[in-house]
């Protein structure tokens, strides 16, 4: 079973890339779910909906992060 949340590393890596990587290029755009001041997760769907809309596999899903913007 994968996990739904994924640590900095792990997420990086479900990404497919390095940490700096992800740090510039995808989380700014997912960010992490704060668990405490030093605990952050990265929610995989979150991630997956962020990498279908950069692909063009979907372009009108909106992300949970802005769903959580209009609350």
């Amino acid at each position: 079973m994968t996990p739904r949340l994924l640590n900095h590393g792990a997420a990086a890596t479900y990404c497919g890339m390095s940490k700096p990587h992800f740090d510039a290029h995808i989380a700014p755009h997912v960010p992490p779910i704060k668990f405490g001041p030093r605990k952050q997760w990265w929610d995989r769907v979150a991630l997956d909906a962020h990498l279908d809309r950069l692909s063009g596999i979907s372009n009108d899903m909106p992300c949970p992060v802005e769903w959580l913007d209009r609350a």
